[in-house]
């Protein structure tokens, strides 16, 4: 400690007490303990020079063996100095390290340091925790010296830090000394950009540095993947000691740069003791390898660097008796459950974190179920559609063959994604079972009826789901009919539907068939593109009034009272179409000297556009009435704060506005804008107070500022208009009238989508309503007139009365083209009808189990076929068999009493036994016979197996030959015929 620290009385006994304090862990201080008040200043003057020293470190469970060694070495060059481990693990993990604080110890708080686990790598985790450990330590008053797990000390540091002091607080050791050649060796001089000039490995600071440290936290915070070295900024921020030493922190950067020597058992670097060696990125199982980082082309040798190499071998071996035996994982780097995380979801689930929209840390107690429902789930309707999710489309990104073998894995090739994640990716314990979704696109089943699917989500999609429930249309959210409106550009169609765009101004993707919008303006605009465009009939949405509880409370949040209020929302993306800069111009205009009007601006699209954001922010910065809320933007708060809606956009704004403001005027909130596009149709001078415009779609400031002045004059007046309004909008845009309007148009593009793709599909005599469809024709033949007859004058007089009964000839057509939309109609739901009653129409279904019966039967009637041979067989040898016992027994030649009569006898018994078989064989055949032919098939099988005889397998039975009679009686005078007793039953 220099003169000027502060530090503590120097006598024996409280150097005694700060010596247990060390060592029984007293810095093991809770989030929640108080700050301790340590001993003032002495005067400098009274005070020999000294040094308090802590050294510490941050480790994860498996850099423990090279942790030890670093705290080995430390003490042994520094036997009065502290050391502290602060352990990267689960805070109730248990604490088997001497001096090792956990992270509850340094004031993190549990809930954070697991989202943090789960958003960040091992690295990152280590860097976010370490300026917190710092400052931490700090408060003892001691100079900390910070290492990496991986350096081993050889020598002491006091020496080096006496030059710390309150003002120059920091100590730094820079990676070389020495500039890098830029000749393709490694590390070069774009790896020393990259991990910084000053190596992290071992750095200092000392009470002063708090500030500094503060920084550094709240940096990490804001961005935790931080990969910009943070201590190469540390000089700008405050005066520091750089430690050129060349005996300080030899590592793969510096160690061709620098000559090693052994002498008399002490190791020197370019003349200077040794003090501590980085082995950043060494590898036990690689000990040839100073760093395995640069292993591709390394600047230095251990072969021809033969003290350097003894010293990789000494730390392998140390490494080995503090613990090492191989690569341990991070404990954080998987679930409960074993499945690693991939780092893509990592990244994604930090930026759902940053945004406050994470769901819970798995190393949460009772997160898991919570995360894994959120990272199996799709993040967009891509995935939705594809069968991804946040889970897959990670591991995805991660895997670089992945990527070249999927370019376009939730588009063109998510059906091969698919199946990969379903097969090789769920089987090696890549992808989780549950994050392989069923697929909601692709080749989705078609049901050829008339019904309408409705994709995409968003106010638009909403309304139109809306209009589509009360026409009475069967519906869906997938593209399960033909017909289908895509509400949300870029949805993935399946092949063979009647896409139909439905959207608020733009570009329409090629796939469509139509384009419907909201307005005559973006009819014409869109039309200039080639496609067949309509306007679709929206209804209003039905919202309550807002109330005056609901009031009161929105003004209070905005800091209001009874002021007038015009409210507006503007996006920065189209700053030019919302005109946000024209509104506050009127603003101004109109309330030069009024004090009892505010204008509530909530405002979209600030970060992205910070020019156009301080653009609007300078033009209201002189004018405390205007407010703008650029966080926490919701458009049902500005409208229950507000007296009236204001939107000047121009002409060349999408209907998207025309959207937003019909939900204003939903709520009976007065509307003000220009009168010009969608806004003009939908609404009307009824609903809305229209501001005049100059030239094309240019709202006239002037007129604006005394529209809203005389809003602002009659406050009474202006609720009742919006009032009324409301009434209006809802009278007329009704969800009936909506709903009756999109059904014509469905109708109408499934009779296109039948005449198209249904022919393309079946072939154009398959679809059974062409035949009517190409009769309709015929009512717009015109009569041939011209045909000659008996009279020359036969064409003029067919002119003349076609030309006097032409009303007569309209409306015949039109009772036949009644006629025919009738019977087509009715035709068309006949065959609904049929297809519902039919089990969705899948005769082809029906038709193949059919032939697997029929398949089945023929089948059985094989194995009878085979049984009745078998059974003919056997009679055939029965019969042979005893035709030659008759021969014997008629021949009358004498034989052996010893030696044939035994034979004969023997002969006998056997068939004694092959005739009681065979009368049990015979009668289960005449059963089987007296059975009638409708029995059933199986069974009869069954029974024929169970009469089937076996093989012969005696040796001595008639050259092996089963013996058996036919179902003809014995002649007359004759046994029943005997049967070798090997085939009984």
């Amino acid at each position: 400690m220099t003169d000027s620290q502060p530090h503590p009385e120097h006598d024996e006994t409280r150097s005694g007490e700060t010596a247990v304090e060390l060592q029984s862990g007293v810095l093991e201080q809770s989030s929640e303990s108080l700050e301790p008040e340590w001993p003032a200043e002495q005067p400098a003057a009274a005070q020999p020079s000294s040094l308090t020293l802590l050294g510490c470190t941050l480790a994860c469970r498996d850099q423990l063996p090279a942790a030890r060694v670093l705290r080995t070495t430390f003490r042994k060059h520094h036997p009065g100095a502290g050391f502290v481990l602060l352990l990267v693990d689960e805070p109730e993990a248990v604490r088997d390290e001497p001096d090792a604080l956990s992270i509850a110890d340094i004031g993190v708080d549990p809930q954070e340091f697991a989202r943090l686990a789960i958003g960040c790598t091992a690295e990152q985790l280590r860097g976010v925790l370490r300026p917190r450990l710092l400052k931490h330590l700090l408060r003892s008053g001691s100079t900390v010296v910070h290492f990496e797990p991986w350096v081993q000390i050889f020598g002491p540091f006091d020496d080096l830090l006496t030059g710390l002091t309150p003002e120059r607080p920091v100590a730094l050791v820079p990676r070389v000394l020495h500039p890098l050649a830029a000749d393709g060796l490694r590390p070069g001089p774009a790896d020393l950009a990259e991990s910084g000039t000053f190596d992290s490995s071992a750095f200092a600071v000392r009470p002063g540095a708090e500030d500094l440290l503060t920084t550094w936290i709240e940096q990490l915070r804001a961005d935790p993947t931080m990969t910009a070295p943070v201590l190469d900024g540390a000089p700008a921020l405050v005066d520091h000691q750089v430690i050129r030493d060349p005996g300080v922190g030899l590592s793969v950067f510096n160690a061709a740069q620098r000559q090693l020597d052994l002498a008399d058992g002490e190791h020197r670097v370019d003349g200077s003791a040794l003090r501590s060696v980085h082995f950043d990125g060494f590898q036990p199982q690689r000990p040839w390898l100073l760093s395995a980082d640069y292993a591709d082309n390394p600047r230095l040798l251990l072969s021809e660097n033969p003290v350097l190499a003894g010293l990789c071998a000494s730390y392998r071996t140390a490494l080995v008796d503090a613990g090492y035996s191989r690569e341990q994982p991070h404990p954080f780097d998987a679930l409960a459950d074993g499945v690693r995380l991939p780092d893509g979801l990592r990244r994604q689930y930090l930026e759902a974190w940053l945004r406050d929209d994470a769901p819970p840390s798995p190393f949460e107690p009772d997160g898991a179920a919570a995360f894994q429902e959120w990272a199996c789930s799709p993040a967009d309707d891509r995935q939705r559609n594809s069968g991804g999710s946040r889970w897959t489309a990670a591991v995805w990104a991660d895997d670089e063959l992945l990527r070249r073998d999927y370019p376009d894995p939730f588009g063109a090739d998510a059906e091969a994604f698919h199946e990969w994640c379903a097969g090789v990716g769920v089987a090696s314990g890549r992808v989780p079972a549950e994050a392989v979704r069923r697929r909601t696109g692709g080749d989705l089943a078609l049901v050829d009826q008339l019904g309408v699917a409705v994709l995409g989500s968003g106010p638009l999609a909403d309304l139109m789901r809306t209009a589509v429930g009360s026409s009475g249309l069967p519906s869906a959210d997938t593209a399960y009919y033909p017909v289908v409106l895509r509400c949300s550009p870029g949805l993935a169609v399946p092949a063979g539907r009647y896409v139909i765009d439905v959207h608020t101004g733009g570009g329409t993707d090629a796939d469509a068939a139509e384009t419907w919008v909201l307005s005559e303006s973006s009819r014409s605009a869109v039309r200039r593109t080639g496609s067949r465009t309509r306007v679709v009939t929206l209804p209003a949405p039905e919202r309550e009034r807002i109330d005056l509880p609901t009031r009161k409370g929105a003004r209070a949040r905005f800091e209001l009272s009874d002021e007038f209020v015009l409210a507006a929302h503007v996006d920065h993306a189209a700053e030019r179409a919302d005109n946000a800069l024209g509104l506050v111009s009127a603003f101004l205009t109109a309330f030069a000297e009024r004090d009892d009007v505010r204008l509530l601006v909530g405002v979209a699209g600030a970060t992205r556009h910070p020019e156009a954001a301080e653009r609007l922010r300078l033009a209201t910065a002189s004018d405390s009435r205007i407010r703008l809320v650029e966080t926490d933007v919701d458009l049902h708060k500005l409208l229950a704060a507000a007296d009236c809606f204001v939107s000047l956009h121009r002409g060349d704004a999408g209907d998207e506005h025309a959207l937003r403001l019909l939900e204003v005027a939903a709520h009976g909130v007065p509307v003000i804008a220009g009168e010009h596009g969608a806004v003009a149709e939908l609404l009307g001078a009824r609903c809305a107070r229209l501001v005049p415009c100059q030239g094309a779609g240019e709202p006239d400031v002037e007129a604006a500022a005394e529209i809203i002045r005389d809003a602002a004059d009659d406050p009474e007046g202006t609720a009742a208009f919006g009032v009324a309004a409301r009434e209006t909008l809802l009278g007329t845009h009704t969800v009936a009238r909506a709903g009756a309007r999109l059904r014509e148009r469905v109708e109408h593009a499934y009779r296109n989508w039948r005449t198209k793709w249904a022919g393309d599909k079946h072939g154009q005599f398959d679809d059974p309503l062409r035949p009517l469809l190409v009769a309709r024709h015929a009512l717009h033949r015109a009569p041939d007139v011209g045909q000659s007859g008996s009279s020359s004058i036969a064409p003029a007089l067919r002119k003349a009365v076609l030309r006097a009964l032409s009303h007569y000839d309209d409306h015949i057509r039109d009772v036949l083209r009644s006629l025919v939309d009738g019977v087509e109609q009715t035709a068309g739901e006949l065959l609904r009808r049929q297809y519902e009653a039919d089990g969705d129409g899948d005769v082809e279904s029906v038709r193949a189990e059919l032939a697997q019966l029929l398949r089945r039967q023929d089948q059985f009637g094989a194995q009878l076929v085979g049984t009745d041979d078998g059974l003919v067989r056997a009679r055939a040898d029965l019969a042979d068999q005893h035709r030659r016992l008759r021969r014997l027994e008629e021949s009358g030649v004498p034989v052996d009493v010893t030696g044939s009569d035994q034979r004969v006898d023997a002969l006998a018994e056997r068939m004694d036994g092959l005739t009681g078989a065979l009368e049990k064989v015979l009668d289960r055949m005449d059963a089987m016979e007296a059975r009638q032919p409708d029995r059933d098939l199986e069974a009869g099988v069954a029974a024929r197996r169970e009469t089937r005889p076996a093989r012969c397998s005696a040796p001595t039975c008639c050259s092996g030959s089963c013996c058996a009679s036919t179902n003809a009686p014995p002649a007359a005078g004759t046994a029943r015929p005997r049967r070798c007793s090997a085939t009984r039953a």
